[in-house]
Formats: C-alpha cells, sequence, structure tokens
C-alpha cells in the first residue's frame, strides 16, 4: 500500500475516537440504516471480539503470581464494587421501569472492555496487569455473566435457552476462533489492519444504537437525565474513587491507571448485543448513553499523565 494511502487509512479509519464521534453523529442525523444493521449484531461483535481478543495472551494467567494481589484488587473492583454501584443505583432510580433497569444489570454482569489494555499502555500504566486482569476475564465470562444475569436479571417472558445460546455465539466461540486463528499465523497481520477491522465494526455498532434510540434521545425525556447521572456516577464517580484512595494507600502511577479502569470500564458492545437480544431497544440505551462518558474518562487519565510526566 503507498504511504500516502496507508497513512489516510490510520489517521481516519485507524482511528477510534474519530469513528466513535462519527458513529454518534451518523446515529443521530440519518438513523435510517440502523434498521438494517441492527440486524448484524451478533455478526458484528464476533468480528469485534474475535480480533480484539487475538493481542490478548493465555500465558499470562499462568504468569501472574508476582502481581497476584493485584489482579484480584482489579477483579474485585470490577465484579464487586463496580458492578455492586450499577446494580444499586439501577434499583433505586428504576423501580417500575424494568427495560432500563435491565439494561444497566446486563452492564454489571458482563467484563470489561478490552480497550482498557491499549488504554492502560497510551496512559503509560501497568499494561501487563491488564493484559492479565482481561484475560482472566474473559475466560470466566461465558460461565460467571449468564449466572450473574440468572441471578440479577427480570427474565420474564424471556428463553433462558436464548440466553445460553447467545452466549456461545458471541463469547464463547470468538475467543475459539481468536486461538484458531492465532494458530493460523493471523499474529503476522500488521496492528493497523486489526484497528482497521475493529474500528469499523464498532462504528456500525454504535451506530446502530444511537440510530435505534435517536427518537428517544430527541424526545428529552427525563428519564435521560437520571440514565446520565447513573452512567457519570459509575464511571466518573466510581473510577475518581478507586483512583484516590489506591494513591492514598501508596499505589505506584502505573498500578493506578488500570485500578481507575477496571472501576469504571465494562464491555458496551456486549451489553448492547444482550440487551437488545434478549430485551428491547430501550434496554441498550444505558449502554449508548456510557459510552461517550467512558471515552472521556479515557481522556481524563491520559491528559492527568501527561500533566503529571512534564512536572
Amino acid at each position: 500500500m503507498r504511504p500516502r494511502y496507508h497513512s489516510l487509512l490510520t489517521s481516519t479509519l485507524g482511528n477510534s475516537t474519530f469513528l466513535l464521534s462519527l458513529a454518534i453523529v451518523a446515529g443521530f442525523v440519518v438513523p435510517q440504516g440502523s434498521n438494517t444493521t441492527k440486524d448484524y449484531l451478533n455478526l458484528i461483535i464476533i468480528i469485534i471480539l474475535t480480533v480484539s481478543t487475538m493481542n490478548v495472551s493465555l500465558r499470562s494467567v499462568f504468569s501472574f503470581k508476582n502481581k497476584f494481589r493485584k489482579v484480584l484488587a482489579c477483579l474485585i473492583i470490577n465484579y464487586f464494587v463496580l458492578a455492586g454501584l450499577i446494580i444499586i443505583l439501577a434499583h433505586v432510580f428504576f423501580t417500575t421501569d424494568i427495560d432500563l433497569r435491565n439494561g444497566f444489570i446486563i452492564m454489571a454482569t458482563v467484563p470489561s472492555a478490552i480497550s482498557i489494555i491499549p488504554f492502560t499502555n497510551l496512559c503509560r500504566g501497568d499494561t501487563e496487569l491488564a493484559t492479565t486482569v482481561i484475560t482472566i476475564m474473559y475466560l470466566l465470562t461465558p460461565v460467571l455473566t449468564p449466572l450473574l444475569m440468572l441471578i440479577f436479571l427480570d427474565f420474564s417472558g424471556v428463553n433462558l435457552w436464548n440466553l445460553f445460546i447467545l452466549n456461545i455465539e458471541i463469547v464463547v466461540f470468538p475467543l475459539f476462533l481468536s486461538r484458531i486463528l492465532l494458530m493460523a499465523g493471523s499474529n503476522k497481520v500488521p496492528q493497523w489492519i486489526k484497528d482497521f477491522i475493529v474500528n469499523i465494526a464498532v462504528f456500525f455498532l454504535i451506530y446502530s444504537v444511537i440510530g435505534i434510540n435517536q427518537s428517544v434521545f430527541a424526545s428529552g425525556q427525563q428519564f435521560l437525565f437520571l440514565v446520565f447521572l447513573i452512567s457519570l456516577l459509575r464511571i466518573f464517580g466510581s473510577g475518581l474513587s478507586v483512583k484516590f484512595f489506591a494513591e492514598k494507600l501508596g499505589a505506584d502511577r502505573a498500578t493506578v491507571i488500570p485500578l481507575a479502569m477496571f472501576a469504571s470500564f465494562k464491555n458496551m458492545t456486549l451489553t448492547t448485543t444482550f440487551a437488545l437480544t434478549l430485551f428491547t431497544a430501550r434496554s441498550s440505551i444505558p449502554a449508548a448513553v456510557s459510552i461517550p462518558l467512558e471515552i472521556l474518562f479515557f481522556f481524563y487519565l491520559k491528559i492527568r499523565q501527561d500533566m503529571l510526566k512534564n512536572h
């Protein structure tokens, strides 16, 4: 590929922030296409998770003895502190709105976003710790996420067999497929191509979620403020609180970054797909609101780290 075209691709289609912003704008301005793209969400998430997990090494699971306490802290923070906060807030604010409550509870049951790994690296945090925790999470997800859903969700009128099949389809299969592709030599594929594939897939995911809920967002209904408030508390409130206490307890900067991210980030692609497949479009609204806020929290951590570096 000619350098000029390669540079153009990496600066636009390889730029996740640009494509995320474009997807949000497109979802509001031309939402009609989402009626078609939403039918392919399962395929889209399979592509995202398959390509993303190619960079996750299973070897890290067996070599984290020297980081055991840090790994355990990240898991507890994400599955108990953050998940617990989301579930409590969902029940407090949405006592009668089952769809929105389910949307938040699904969010609580899924693992953290895989993007924590590159985000941690960009913030000069402990990337090895982030990779180890993400690997363990995704090995636990096929069992842990459905179990938590069965405990906390209202499955009235939902076929539980669909939950099992969906879990196999969008969680187990991508992990299995990524291992096969790695054995076939996919590790030789340039990283910019993998980023390109993931970014395009994420674009269609975000566009679909925003598009199918466009009329709801445009209506400015009061419940949107509550969704925004919960999202703000669970991302910035939880993330900044963990960051504050970790620093007070003497954690080094490299460790504080992944701790803060595991206290705020959840996998919005999984949340969206589970919500739309098992429940209603309304159940995907919490994920749609949370996506840009998670990106803003990453920007905050990145800017903060850059400022500390310059002092």
